[in-house]
């Protein structure tokens, strides 16, 4: 306190009992180190479930991912419940999937078919030339033992020279020599080659067509292509027939057509004719030798006969 004269006489002192507030600290710091472990764990177990429900469809995505190998290509991701980007990737991981198994598929088959095909003569020349050496024969029956290996020869020689162009063509991709040649030309010269083999079945074969007519394409190609449609027409159409070839130019554009007596090819299975080695018997024989089939179709219109040209190779065709 302070006196008359502003001095200080006294002194006041007031003072509150922490008792009670150090109490109350004690018991808040056992609640906390009771509660806060327990709030940890129960947030940590809590996190943990929900994380677990949510990454769940990432895990099945990932187990059906990997059970699927080249012996099960067909199975497929099930697809989430919701719309969201998971369903968007198992979605395209399926389309994926689909591409996979069909190139797979024509792989597959591709590889039976050229192996057939090119075992076919192998067999047929190893028969003959074990049955010439059995006993002696007669010079005649020699020649025309020999004659007959040569041509099974010949034509395991041209499905190999293919055989190789399509894994070129796959492997770097084929280029083609593209210069002015001409059709007409080309085209009778094919029906010079497959000549014996149309009058082996007495089948005549006949050209209605200009004298010249000039397009910008492959030679080999073309060649490659009117020889295996011609052969094709012989090999499916009855003895005595005929094979009628025709060019002519509408609205500007060459357009060929090669028709014959043929077996022809059911409606169903006309997406099939550029299958490699496709044949329509579902057996695949090859007594008719061969390494396709097109049934003795005709090519009705320029863009048929220009598909014939395209595939499988890059355009060959292109009009002046």
């Amino acid at each position: 306190m302070t006196g008359k004269k502003g001095k200080p006489e006294g002194y006041l002192l007031a003072a509150v009992p922490v008792r009670h507030a150090l109490i109350v600290l004690g018991d808040l710091k056992q609640v906390f180190l009771v509660s806060y472990p327990a709030i940890i764990l129960t947030l940590f177990i809590l996190t943990w479930l929900i994380a677990g429900r949510s990454i769940r469809p990432v895990e099945e995505v990932i187990a059906a991912a990997e059970k699927i190998t080249k012996e099960n290509l067909d199975q497929r991701i099930p697809l989430p419940r919701h719309h969201d980007e998971l369903y968007r990737l198992s979605t395209t991981v399926n389309a994926l999937l689909e591409r996979l198994q069909e190139a797979f598929q024509r792989e597959k088959q591709f590889t039976a078919n050229a192996s057939h095909e090119l075992k076919t003569p192998i067999a047929s020349v190893k028969g003959t030339l074990e049955v010439l050496v059995q006993k002696p024969r007669e010079l005649e029956h020699y020649e025309e033992r020999i004659l007959f290996c040569l041509k099974e020869l010949d034509r395991m020689t041209k499905l190999i020279d293919q055989l190789l162009m399509l894994a070129h063509y796959e492997s770097s991709g084929l280029t083609v020599s593209m210069e002015p040649v001409d059709l007409a030309h080309h085209i009778r010269e094919a029906i010079v080659r497959i000549r014996s083999d149309a009058d082996r079945k007495n089948i005549p074969v006949s050209f209605d067509g200009p004298h010249s007519c000039i397009v910008w394409a492959d030679p080999s190609m073309l060649d490659m292509i009117f020889e295996n449609i011609l052969s094709n027409a012989i090999k499916y159409s009855p003895s005595a027939s005929t094979v009628a070839v025709s060019l002519s130019n509408l609205t500007g554009f060459p357009v060929c057509s090669i028709a014959d007596n043929g077996i022809g090819i059911p409606e169903k299975q006309l997406s099939l004719v550029f299958e490699r080695f496709y044949r329509v018997d579902v057996s695949r024989n090859s007594k008719t030798g061969g390494f396709g089939h097109n049934g003795g179709a005709a090519i009705p219109s320029y863009r048929q006969f220009r598909q014939l040209i395209v595939s499988p190779f890059k355009p060959a065709f292109i009009p002046v």
